[in-house]
């Protein structure tokens, strides 16, 4: 009879009752962060959510990435499409550590380069923001840079003349510059790439080198599938005010 748990469960476990308490406080209107549930999963490499507007998933799912940092030191990185968008970014965590009652925004600083942002609280480093113009530069930055093993690309659906035409490359680079751990970081073994995304359109290039593309088609809404190694939740939130005129809705 196994009596005593591996380190390895027991922060699994840790991980469940961060979940579960995190989860717990979102109110049930809201994107309830369901991918989260398969983050441990070692097959999955890629987690799709698709959602109308104002569910909640960007604070959701952001909310609970600094709680993994906080409690795990497994820190993510917020990739824009542009450079202006990282003082966005800034702002949002700024908001998000204002909003949560358990978290002290005096603790919180900001600190800038060239390349990217580093948001930190207190003494512990829990992201960066960066933009695909970057993806050649952060290269140099690899060794630092694999300490934010999961990346998370928010507004990854957008109006179709907003693309950029290369942004499939620019995302595999700056996946290969945080791809550096040898599959041994802890709790997730090798970096997630999570994309957050409104139902604008669906004429993402992101879309189309996963394949996905086409299977949304017949992907049921308000349901979680998995394809290979993408995991995709496409949601419609009939209490929030603003829905997309999409095929899928």
């Amino acid at each position: 009879m196994k009596l005593l748990k591996t380190e390895e469960e027991k922060q699994q476990g840790k991980f469940q009752k961060l979940l579960e308490s995190t989860r717990k406080a979102i109110p049930e209107r809201y994107n309830h962060i369901e991918l989260m549930d398969d983050l441990l999963d070692p097959e999955i490499d890629w987690y799709v959510s698709i959602s109308n507007r104002s569910d909640g998933k960007t604070f959701n799912y952001i909310n609970m990435f600094t709680r993994i940092a906080l409690e795990f030191n497994v820190k993510f990185m917020l990739l824009a499409r542009h450079y202006t968008v990282q003082n966005a970014y800034v702002s949002f965590m700024i908001e998000l550590f204002t909003t949560l009652p358990d978290l002290d925004e005096k603790q919180l600083s900001i600190r800038r380069n060239d390349d990217y942002v580093v948001i930190a609280y207190g003494k512990q480093e829990l992201c960066v923001i960066t933009d695909m113009n970057n993806a050649t530069d952060l290269r140099y930055y690899s060794n630092y840079l694999k300490q934010f093993p999961l990346l998370v690309y928010d507004e990854f659906l957008s109006l179709e003349s907003d693309y950029l035409s290369d942004e499939w490359e620019k995302i595999k680079t700056i996946y290969e510059s945080i791809d550096r751990n040898h599959g041994n970081i802890p709790l997730i073994g090798h970096p997630k790439v999570f994309l957050l995304g409104n139902a604008v359109n669906f004429s993402s290039p992101l879309l189309a080198n996963l394949d996905l593309f086409n299977k949304l088609e017949n992907h049921p809404i308000n349901t979680k599938q998995r394809y290979d190694n993408i995991i995709m939740e496409l949601r419609r939130n009939d209490h929030v005010n603003e829905l997309r005129n999409t095929r899928a809705f």
